[in-house]
C-alpha cells in the first residue's frame, strides 16, 4: 500500500509516522502535507504531555524533529495571549487547531520601513489547518479568547530558530530567535523568556 493512499491518522505518533514518510520523498508535496494535517483528528490523550501554559506568554514545545527536515511543534496559548508580527525565514510554516480557536492577521510582506498592509484577517477552530510562507505575506497569531486557552499544531519546513519581528505602524525589523519551552515533554535547558522577541 501506497504511503499516499491514505491519509487519516488515528492518533499523534501516526500522523508523526506518515510525516516522516513524506518528508522522505525526493520532492516534498507540499498539498499532501497539508492534507495529512487535516487528516488527524485531534484528541486530546495524544497531545496533553507537551501542554505548557504560563500566565505571562505562550509556548513553544517541541514534538519532533522530523530527522532534520522539519520542526513539529505544539505552541499553548493561554487567553488572550498572541505573537509578535513575523516571518518565516524562508521556510513554510502549517499551523493546525488542536484545540480552542486561534486568529491569523496576514499582512504584505514588509519592502520597507513604513505601515504594514493588512490582507486577511481570519479564526480558525479545532481541526482547522492554515498555512502560511514568506511568498504569502508575515503574519500575527492570537488566541482571540478572554476565558479559554488555545492548543496549536505546527510543523516548520524547513526548520528554523532565527526570524524577524515587524512593528504594524512603522514596519521596523527586529531578529528574534526562538527556544523551546520543553522537548519531547520535558523541560528544555535553555526556555523562553520574557525578555525574548516574541515569534511564534
Amino acid at each position: 500500500m501506497s504511503s499516499y493512499s491514505c491519509t487519516k491518522s488515528k492518533s499523534l505518533q501516526d500522523l508523526q509516522a506518515k510525516l516522516r514518510d513524506a518528508f522522505e520523498k525526493e520532492k516534498v508535496d507540499i498539498e499532501f502535507v497539508k492534507t495529512l494535517l487535516e487528516g488527524y483528528e485531534s484528541n486530546r490523550e495524544d497531545w496533553k504531555q507537551y501542554v505548557t501554559l504560563d500566565p505571562h506568554h505562550y509556548t513553544r514545545n517541541l514534538v519532533d524533529r522530523g530527522n532534520g527536515a522539519y520542526n513539529l511543534i505544539v505552541l499553548c496559548w493561554n487567553d488572550s495571549q498572541g505573537s509578535g508580527i513575523h516571518n518565516h525565514s524562508s521556510s513554510n510554516c502549517f499551523v493546525k487547531i488542536l484545540s480552542g480557536k486561534l486568529r491569523e492577521t496576514q499582512f504584505e510582506y514588509p519592502v520597507s520601513e513604513t505601515a504594514l498592509k493588512k490582507t486577511s484577517l481570519q479564526d480558525y477552530g479545532t481541526n482547522e489547518v492554515t498555512f502560511i510562507n514568506d511568498d504569502i505575506g508575515v503574519h500575527r497569531m492570537e488566541n482571540p479568547s478572554h476565558s479559554e486557552p488555545c492548543i496549536s499544531l505546527h510543523l516548520y519546513y524547513p526548520p528554523f530558530m532565527s526570524c524577524s519581528v515587524y512593528d504594524e505602524v512603522h514596519g521596523k525589523e527586529t531578529p528574534a530567535t526562538m527556544v523551546f519551552h520543553t522537548e519531547y515533554g520535558q523541560k528544555a535547558q535553555k526556555s523562553c523568556c520574557e525578555e525574548c522577541p516574541r515569534p511564534h
